[in-house]
């Protein structure tokens, strides 16, 4: 949080253990009232990444804080009071007195912070939340032999949605500003704000797709018109409600605050359209660093009430051994699918969870709807809104259930002389091509050809180039490979495009399919004509140079 300062200094101090507690801290800090599992959960990961010391501050409270106490202020009708701590940590332990020094302590270092928020509220309760907080992903610090540090994500674990955040350490007098790359997290007070404000705020201040200033809850009040000032025009629960309060934000509002915002929304709902599976849904965008709001149902069995819930999606991670891929296909299980998506190696998605924390891992297959939504009392998924550049119109899944059957098409219809093996296999392979979709723009896909012109694999004819110039600005890349290529190898044999502006219409009449290529041959769906390809072999996926691990497996 920029502009925050504290109202004394302090100094660093260990948090080694076992003679320091984050378990303490949590109990000093939290007063009855209010989830600590956030704050448990930041502690469990700065715990995981060897954090080493921490500065604790009570700040002063700025325009941010005063409008979390106004709001409150306004909905109890009556003066709340607000404190806010800071909590600060690092991965090492250089002087205390010298926190300011970039040399004793380097931007680096810094693993997270938090802004942990108290309300005072009437009849001497208390109302505590993590009202915002910015942790690196998951990382580890690798030293290698001439004893100098890298970090790494860990293995097999892909944030896609981080950005760059600065937060302060000091007073306004004397204060030090650092910089440090992650995910966004902030956790409801149920009293003016919600889990959907919070999805919302850790979905775009994640994100790099809208390109807004830090929304924060009073933001999204101000859009939607929520001003405390009657019942329909609240969120959240105090005793005293009368009938009629509003609770909660629905989808529309939601979908209304991102459009206010200059973004554009795609939306599934999967207990009205049973035939798309949420993972296969969410996974395209995920890929492409587009944010997912993720709607959940079930039945709380221990209060025997509904639950309804959102989170945001911000990556996955990744299972090359897994099992049921291929047994799925081989087994002949259900659904069936012409093809092996490969959302069938993604083991989780990564969510902050307002409720739970941030980085916690959703199990891909844990919200599918093996019942009928309306008869499942088990969590299930029911909604998704992805977050998408103001251009975009398709799903990935639609662009790719279109760009497989023109894959199939292509592979299995047209002849190269002298034949290539590749292609000859794609063939044989028919019904078990593998597909990984992703968004790109023009730019960045030009960018991926033309390392492959760097690397010697194809040269562009200019009637090539300026096709590929022509491109509109964004589009879904369909990368067709085989299982055992994509899991040992991490490359594909070849690309179909889809235009990502089409229309519905256009799209369920073929007009989307910009071009495809396959060893041998590049094909172009508006002429249909179609021109020599030097790639012979496999070539590396797309992938992200900063979410890719040192170490893969």
């Amino acid at each position: 949080m920029k502009d925050a300062f504290a109202k004394k200094q302090k100094l660093l101090e260990s948090c080694q253990a076992p003679s320091f507690s984050f378990y303490q801290l949590i109990d000093d800090l939290w007063h009855q009232g209010g989830n600590s599992n956030p704050l448990h959960r930041l502690c469990t990961l700065m715990r995981k990444m060897k954090v080493e010391s921490f500065i604790k501050e009570e700040l002063e409270l700025n325009d941010e804080l005063l409008e979390e106490q106004n709001m409150v202020t306004q909905r109890y009708n009556q003066k709340i009071g607000l404190t806010a701590t800071r909590l600060t940590f690092f991965q090492s332990l250089p002087p205390s007195s010298k926190w300011e020094d970039q040399e004793e302590l380097p931007d680096d270092h810094l693993l997270g912070y938090a802004v942990i928020a108290t309300l005072e509220l009437p009849d001497d309760e208390y109302r505590t939340y993590l009202l915002e907080s910015v942790v690196r992903p998951p990382s580890i610090w690798v030293r290698d032999a001439e004893d100098r540090i890298s970090i790494e994500p860990i293995t097999n674990y892909y944030v896609h949605n981080t950005r760059d955040f600065e937060t302060t350490i000091g007073t306004e007098e004397k204060s030090r500003t650092l910089t440090l790359t992650g995910s966004f997290f902030a956790q409801q007070n149920d009293i003016t704000h919600v889990c959907a404000h919070a999805a919302l705020r850790m979905a775009i201040n994640s994100s790099s797709t809208l390109n807004t200033e830090k929304l924060t809850n009073k933001m999204i009040n101000e859009i939607l018109g929520i001003d405390f000032s009657k019942p329909e025009k609240c969120v959240g629960h105090i005793d005293g409600d009368p009938g009629g309060t509003k609770e909660g934000l629905d989808i529309q509002e939601l979908e209304e605050v991102i459009r206010r915002l200059g973004g554009r929304t795609i939306s599934a709902n999967f207990v009205e359209n049973t035939s798309v599976e949420y993972d296969q849904f969410i996974y395209p965008f995920a890929e492409s660093a587009c944010p997912v709001i993720l709607g959940i149902e079930g039945w709380n069995f221990n209060r025997s009430s509904i639950i309804s819930h959102v989170v945001s999606v911000l990556g996955h991670t990744l299972n090359s051994d897994r099992w049921e891929p291929e047994a799925r296909t081989g087994y002949g299980g259900f659904p069936t699918e012409s093809y092996t998506p490969v959302t069938g190696w993604v083991g989780h998605y990564i969510i902050n969870d307002d409720n739970f924390g941030m980085y916690v891992t959703l199990p891909s297959d844990m919200l599918r709807n093996y019942l009928v939504p309306s008869k499942n009392p088990n969590l299930h998924a029911t909604r998704a809104v992805a977050i998408v550049p103001s251009g975009v119109r398709l799903s990935g899944l639609s662009a790719e259930r279109r760009a497989v059957w023109i894959a199939q098409s292509l592979i299995g219809g047209i002849k190269i002389e002298p034949p290539i093996i590749w292609l000859e296999r794609l063939a044989q392979s028919f019904q078990n091509i593998v597909s990984r979709t992703l968004l790109q723009t023009k730019a960045s896909y030009r960018q991926y050809i033309d390392g492959l012109v760097q690397n010697g694999q194809i040269t562009l004819t200019p009637e090539i180039e300026q096709r590929l110039d022509n491109m509109p600005e964004h589009v879904w890349v369909s990368e067709i490979t085989l299982p055992h290529l994509y899991t040992g190898n991490k490359r594909k044999l070849g690309d179909v495009i889809i235009r990502a502006n089409a229309t519905d219409e256009e799209h369920s009449t073929g007009k989307s399919f910009e071009l495809a290529w396959f060893p041998g041959f590049i094909y172009f769906g508006s002429d249909h004509q179609i021109f020599p390809w030097d790639v012979r072999t496999h070539v590396p996926l797309i992938r992200e140079e900063k979410t890719s691990p040192l170490l893969e497996w």
